[in-house]
């Protein structure tokens, strides 16, 4: 009951409850406590933008992008960032794509790190051409970076996630989670 009291009072106090799947949460930080005040600083919604865990160059750059742009996903807007999904579950490469909002605060672009997150609109599926040449240059460029999957190899991959794009004219930045899953198995 004391939780549930300190809670509403923080809600009511004006902080941000963050909805994710583990419940609803407040994130304060450098929080003090008196018998008639609470100071705290609100972290619960944002976050920045992670540090790209491929940075690809040169070629593996070149052909990353020209990929994606053949594939007619134009990723210059800048309120929003494509989202990658792929997987070669059975056999060839199949994949489509989601637009992630960014959310501005200040001069700060910031994304929603945390329950659902409003303005996710659908994107589209690539045709079997586009999905190879993507899956392809995606992992070509993991691969060049020596990126680590979070299970088997890269040659082993199965099913691609990449997103927050980002380019300085000479690197392209990306945030990459990849795997070797395997098709569900029918009852």
């Amino acid at each position: 009951m004391l939780a549930k009291d300190l809670f509403d009072a923080l809600e009511a106090a004006g902080s941000t409850i963050c909805d994710d799947p583990h419940g609803s949460r407040i994130d304060l930080e450098k929080m003090t406590l008196s018998a008639s005040a609470a100071q705290y600083d609100d972290a619960s919604i944002f976050q920045t933008f992670p540090a790209p865990n491929v940075v690809a160059r040169g070629a593996d750059a070149k052909t990353l992008i020209d990929a994606i742009a053949a594939a007619g996903i134009d990723d210059c807007d800048p309120t929003r960032n494509a989202y990658l999904i792929c997987n070669a579950l059975s056999g060839a490469p199949d994949c489509g794509y989601q637009w992630l909002p960014f959310v501005k605060v200040g001069a700060s672009e910031l994304l929603p790190s945390c329950g659902p997150v409003s303005g996710v609109t659908p994107g589209g599926t690539l045709t079997a051409a586009a999905s190879l040449a993507v899956w392809q240059s995606i992992l070509r460029a993991a691969k060049n970076a020596g990126y680590q999957p979070s299970s088997g190899t890269i040659d082993q991959t199965t099913v691609v996630n990449a997103r927050y794009f980002s380019w300085d004219g000479s690197n392209l930045g990306f945030t990459l989670v990849t795997g070797n899953a395997s098709p569900p198995t029918p009852n």
